[in-house]
């Protein structure tokens, strides 16, 4: 089957530091096989579907065939083997891109949540927001003059554009998921199996999907 592979600027994996073999001259890269059944998290070749992607991005994005026994694992798929095809077209150009539309969408939560208490000046102040330092005014404010939840969705807008500032795009990308789920449980407590959580996963993952043509759920049709 296809699925899709993370790895940094030298094709070797986030974790394991494993440099992959690359595709040359149009034909994939040579296979790569695990050393034991692919054990989750401890051996095998990891990858993952489209729809789990905003878990996982980072500077380079493969297709990858996966081969032998296939896991299904939480936010992952691991395989007794793998080898890349491709490297995905417009990735890292977009990740900024991508990240710039998490946190409008995080900004925009906030803006909801403090109408929703009364705090239209802050309101005001946070629609106005265009960058870093306004968002640092906003949060400030927020702090001293609104509930917990809206005060924190406030914080989070302006972490996500303090991570866009400094390159940490899929940093960004986590905390919007935060901050959607923080508001859907009305709590200030993360939780990752939060409705809201789910929610803004799936919409980064069709954001991914639409903006480099990707198929949801798995790359390439299975073989």
């Amino acid at each position: 089957m296809r699925a899709f592979k993370v790895t940094g600027q030298d094709a070797a994996s986030i974790f394991t530091r494993f440099r992959w073999p690359t595709p040359t001259g149009g034909e994939p890269g040579a296979w790569v096989e695990a050393t034991d059944d692919g054990t989750l998290c401890e051996r095998g070749v990891h990858a993952c579907n489209a729809s789990e992607l905003p878990s996982w991005l980072g500077p380079r994005l493969w297709e990858i065939e996966l081969g032998g026994e296939i896991v299904q694992g939480q936010y992952k798929l691991v395989a007794q083997r793998g080898r890349l095809i491709r490297q995905v077209p417009g990735w890292p150009e977009l990740a900024r891109p991508f990240a710039e539309s998490c946190a409008r969408r995080v900004g925009d939560l906030a803006i909801e949540q403090l109408h929703a208490v009364g705090a239209t000046e802050v309101a005001g102040a946070a629609a106005a927001a265009a960058t870093t330092e306004d968002w640092q005014r906003v949060a400030s404010a927020a702090d001293a003059a609104v509930p917990a939840v809206p005060a924190m969705l406030a914080g989070c807008a302006l972490d996500c554009w303090w991570d866009i500032d400094n390159g940490y795009y899929t940093m960004c990308a986590y905390v919007a998921a935060t901050a959607f789920g923080c508001a859907s449980t009305g709590t200030v407590d993360q939780d990752m199996e939060s409705p809201g959580w789910h929610q803004e996963r799936a919409t980064q993952a069709r954001w991914l999907t639409d903006q480099l043509d990707l198929t949801l759920g798995g790359g390439a049709p299975s073989q």
